[in-house]
């Protein structure tokens, strides 16, 4: 069981790596300068290669019920899916920079939570360590979930500088990443 749900889990972070590239090709996304996207692609290989050692030197996979495999790859493929629909939606809207005047997207998944993109990579990395529970794709998941907390906060002042009180509004009627469930808090 465990071979498919690697396959499944390997193909929800390969579309959202997939979909950047045909943003990037349909210039909708600009492409990173090429000393920051190698960086970037040397870091994710450096990554691999410690997790992958990592996994070898404490004893691979734990053991885990076969459930929470079939609910790991739900939650990574949701993720995925969130991802794409997201980006759809904020369109040419996306920067990796806040822009002086930003576009404020409050449609799709943005009416839902202010970082559904974020919220897709979040649920990814769950998914991974659910699906499959090692000491790699924890310590993944948990440097994950630092660099977005870090990357929320940063857009989070950044967007509040740039859109003032359309930004503070949009905020207190919107969460963060967790969709409500039961009307305003």
């Amino acid at each position: 069981m465990a071979a498919w749900a690697d396959v499944a889990i390997v193909s929800a972070w390969l579309m959202v790596l997939g979909q950047n590239f045909v943003l990037i090709a349909r210039g909708v996304r600009q492409a990173a300068e090429p000393l920051r996207w190698t960086a970037g692609l040397a870091l994710a290989i450096g990554l691999v290669v410690a997790g992958v050692t990592l996994e070898r030197a404490s004893g691979g996979r734990l053991v885990a019920p076969g459930v929470l495999t079939v609910v790991g790859v739900g939650l990574a493929l949701t993720g995925a899916a969130l991802h794409v629909r997201a980006r759809a939606v904020l369109g040419a809207a996306w920067s990796s920079n806040v822009a002086p005047a930003p576009t404020l997207v409050e449609r799709g998944p943005y009416a839902v939570v202010r970082h559904p993109l974020y919220a897709a990579l979040a649920l990814i990395g769950l998914g991974t360590v659910v699906a499959h529970p090692s000491l790699p794709t924890l310590a993944g998941a948990l440097g994950l979930a630092l660099g977005l907390a870090l990357k929320i906060a940063r857009e989070e002042e950044s967007l509040a500088h740039a859109l003032g009180a359309r930004w503070g509004a949009y905020r207190a009627r919107v969460p963060c990443l967790v969709p409500r469930v039961f009307g305003r808090r």
